[in-house]
């Protein structure tokens, strides 16, 4: 009895839902085909029932110039019931799009004035639709989406109100169809696009590891979109500000990240969706991030933790006792220590070339600014290069390289690291948060105790202001608000 009901009902509901379907999207063939796309059901990989399917299709609209996203939410209590439901919507949708005569919302500017006790025809639950010639297709503009507060199913309506059902709130569309990203802006462009396009444009102007760190927060969103069996054809003017917060949850959830990703994830994210939005300044089809509005989750801040003056002398005898390798070690972070480079992405690119008597150049290619600048050499550092035979080799070698001598192999990132945690584990200073990245924090603490000229630690850490040096030496602990010489001041 229950099933016939149903049965009953959907019949009902789809015979409603088309006479509707037919007064709000207008079919009339203008001078050109109006861009759609096809229908296509969105669901659960699992066919989990407890979640919301859909059928989603787009269907031009005239007053922004873009291909709106619309769906119906599927009901049913099995499967079957819901699959069945999907394919009468995907047949009929696909028969009325496919000649490309149907469009909404031609003159949103004449609203119609309310009845008594009614809605206006401009609202939520009304199209505002005038059956009027076609203009040619121009630059489309994307508008932000907004999803319902309050999506009607089958089990939350009353018999009356089911004859009555129209759900077509607009959503991302499934399959990418219609006129080019040259003719609709970028919002059209595919996020599996915008990947390889973004990457392409800063891989010149960004460093390794930043470039790095994009690609896997965009295969990470690639691979949301996976999950919901769009990744090829979602589009940048699809992406909601609710796709982001989903994303963003999945990143904890499904991914297992910590909050700290999850805020890096946000941030490059937002970083992306902003390059479009300028990039697209002429079209102006987005408009509007979906990363923008979304707040930090709290982290524990884990910096790199400078080594003490008693720490760096129990690292150094403890290199020494073991040979060779530790001397290796010794020679690379006494090197980070007087130079503050970092140990990965600087030190271990720097060549013979990069050496002078009494400075050493670090080239643009290598600087996490991509300037290159000069730094001194401190006097302990030359007579250690000067002991070791630095000079003499060929100008095109590395300085670090196999075996402790200059070479033309470049080290991999692990070569010193590996012995660096062995040093660790010896001196009992594993799991402290001091690394290799750590000498060149001790480093510049050691020579601002010993100065107190900001203005040769700024040139030494090659920032390019005084307040980034005084801001960077306040995070390392000092107060640069107090000044013990204003006790100087004499008697009167």
């Amino acid at each position: 009895m229950k099933k016939r009901w149903l049965k009953k009902w959907l019949e009902i509901w789809l015979k409603k839902w088309q006479q509707k379907l037919q007064q709000n999207v207008v079919k009339k063939a203008g001078s050109t085909p109006y861009p759609f796309r096809l229908p296509a059901i969105n669901k659960p990989a699992d066919n989990d029932l407890s979640k919301q399917w859909c059928v989603a299709y787009g269907v031009w609209n005239k007053r922004t110039k873009a291909v709106e996203r619309k769906r119906v939410v599927l009901a049913g209590e099995t499967v079957k019931d819901r699959l069945a439901m999907a394919d009468k919507l995907i047949t009929f949708l696909t028969e009325y799009l496919k000649d490309g005569t149907a469009f909404v919302n031609e003159n949103p500017k004449k609203k119609a004035v309310a009845k008594k006790g009614g809605r206006p025809k401009g609202s939520r639950n009304y199209a505002d639709l005038q059956k009027k010639s076609v203009d040619a297709l121009s630059t489309p503009t994307q508008p932000r989406l907004h999803l319902p507060v309050f999506e009607p199913t089958v089990q939350n309506f009353s018999s009356e109100q089911k004859n009555k059902l129209l759900l077509e709130p607009p959503v991302p569309a499934l399959l990418a169809s219609g006129p080019s990203p040259a003719k609709t802006g970028l919002a059209n462009l595919t996020i599996s696009q915008a990947k390889d396009d973004y990457i392409t444009y800063v891989t010149p102007v960004l460093e390794g590891n930043t470039i790095t760190r994009y690609s896997s927060s965009l295969n990470s969103l690639l691979e949301f979109l996976d999950r919901r069996g769009v990744k090829e054809t979602y589009t940048l003017g699809e992406f909601s500000d609710i796709d982001a917060s989903e994303y963003l949850d999945e990143v904890i959830r499904v991914e297992g990240n910590a909050n700290r990703t999850r805020n890096n994830r946000m941030t490059d994210l937002f970083t992306v969706f902003e390059h479009f939005i300028k990039a697209d300044r002429r079209t102006k089809s987005l408009t509007f991030n979906p990363f923008s509005d979304i707040a930090k989750l709290p982290c524990v801040s884990e910096k790199h933790q400078p080594y003490s003056v008693e720490e760096v002398d129990a690292y150094r005898k403890t290199c020494l006792e073991m040979g060779e390798r530790g001397n290796e070690l010794l020679f690379f972070v006494q090197f980070l220590y007087y130079t503050f480079t970092r140990p990965h992405a600087e030190a271990r690119h720097l060549r013979i070339r990069d050496l002078q008597k009494s400075k050493i150049y670090i080239p643009g290619s290598a600087s996490k600014n991509h300037k290159g600048d000069y730094i001194h050499l401190p006097q302990p550092l030359q007579q250690i290069l000067e002991e070791r035979g630095i000079y003499r080799y060929p100008s095109h070698y590395y300085i670090f390289s196999r075996g402790g001598e200059p070479g033309l192999k470049l080290l991999g990132e692990k070569y010193f690291y590996r012995r660096h945690v062995d040093v660790l584990t010896a001196i009992g200073l594993v799991d402290t948060l001091h690394d290799l990245y750590s000498f060149k924090h001790s480093g510049v603490r050691a020579l601002w105790e010993a100065t107190k000229d900001i203005e040769l630690v700024k040139t030494q850490c090659r920032h390019q202001s005084i307040k980034q040096t005084i801001e960077y030496l306040r995070d390392q602990g000092y107060d640069m608000t107090e000044q013990k010489r204003i006790h100087l001041f004499p008697k009167f």
